[in-house]
């Protein structure tokens, strides 16, 4: 019988070695689209060590000392104004002055960023030990506001300083209430 010219003859001893090249071509794929995907989880490759904060008043205009631990960061003066603060895991404190108010502070701790999460599911204890020591674990608030009392002025009653500092307060809950 003779063999039609459209038939294909696979010899065996080169299909092992198609075989296993296929296989190592879909593991290396597969490890490919892994350390894709788990790399993409990071939170220092997907943002970054560093975050803006926006730093205001109320009233505007006064001078802010922004420090983390006891490193200086910046000056914003007047306020409102936008800095760039490393992420740590130490707190952010602000100091604010302004002639007729006395001083005021605010201490803004540092959160878990979600995003640390996906380390869990895709870059495992690598991804977590990187985000941990750069600090990328952490982020700030974007926005800190700190609140000012009026000082009395000279020649105001108690009266007239009582009625004031109660119409500041109102005007504070309402600013922290969003009304």
């Amino acid at each position: 019988m003779q063999t039609p010219p459209y038939t294909l003859t696979v010899r065996s001893d080169l299909r092992g070695a198609e075989t296993r090249s296929f296989h190592v071509a879909i593991g290396r794929s597969a490890i490919t689209v892994t350390c894709v995907f788990g790399l993409a989880a990071c939170a220092t490759l997907v943002t970054d060590d560093h975050q803006s904060m926006i730093v205001t008043s109320d009233p505007p205009g006064a001078t802010c000392e922004v420090r983390q631990g006891a490193t200086p960061l910046a000056v914003v003066s007047p306020t409102p104004g936008t800095i760039l603060v490393g992420k740590s895991r130490h707190d952010i404190a602000v100091d604010c002055t302004r002639p007729g108010y006395y001083p005021g502070a605010a201490v803004v701790p540092p959160h878990f960023q979600d995003m640390t999460f996906g380390n869990l599911l895709y870059g495992g204890t690598l991804g977590l030990l990187v985000d941990t020591s750069s600090g990328a674990i952490n982020e700030y608030p974007r926005w800190v506001s700190v609140l000012m009392k009026r000082q009395p002025l000279r020649g105001e009653s108690a009266r007239e300083t009582e009625r004031l500092a109660a119409l500041e307060s109102a005007r504070h809950l309402a600013i922290i209430n969003g009304e």
